[in-house]
């Protein structure tokens, strides 16, 4: 008798440069059948009227929402998460940020005790899909589709920081903050 897949779709998000992705990615490496998805935004960004730059802080138009929305009922209806889902990060600075070892080794301890419950009650394995992205509860369709929902939270002067030392992205094309864009 074969296993049902079940989906567990979980939400990351927070400001830009406040940790998602990087939390994402710890989680995946700890959580045995999980994916990040990334919120990666819409193609062509629309040009802001004022600035004359791409606009990412326009939520109704910075991400395909139909895209992604069809793409997570998808997952939740078929227990598949594709793992060709398109996203730029990896062309992106890939700074290491570890854990401490007793840290990881805690989590990694608690998610294998959690798993070996559900092994023994019942035939389901669970997959995961991590949605990582500055804007994924501005949608209520995309929040629909989430089972949990994670926000963090920082400092300005962390965030700002962070944004400083992160000022050029790769989304398909080079991004670079033009002057004073983050104040």
């Amino acid at each position: 008798m074969s296993k049902k897949t079940r989906p567990i779709v979980v939400g990351i998000g927070g400001a830009r440069c406040s940790g998602k992705t990087t939390l994402a990615k710890h989680l995946q490496r700890m959580l045995p059948n999980s994916i990040v998805i990334h919120q990666d935004p819409q193609e062509l960004l629309p040009i802001h009227p004022v600035h004359n730059i791409r606009d990412w802080d326009t939520a109704p138009s910075a991400i395909d929402w139909p895209r992604l929305v069809e793409f997570l009922v998808k997952v939740k209806v078929t227990g598949e998460i594709p793992v060709h889902h398109r996203s730029y990060d990896h062309l992106n600075e890939q700074r290491d940020l570890p854990i401490q070892s007793e840290v990881r080794d805690q989590w990694v301890g608690t998610f294998k005790s959690l798993l070996a419950e559900r092994a023994t009650a019942g035939d389901e394995e669970i997959v995961r899909g991590l949605v990582e992205g500055f804007l994924p509860y501005w949608n209520p369709e995309v929040i629909a589709q989430l089972d949990m929902r994670i926000y963090l939270r920082i400092s300005h002067d962390g965030l700002c920081g962070h944004r400083h030392e992160r000022c050029d992205y790769y989304t398909g094309t080079l991004w670079h903050d033009p002057p004073n864009y983050w104040e």
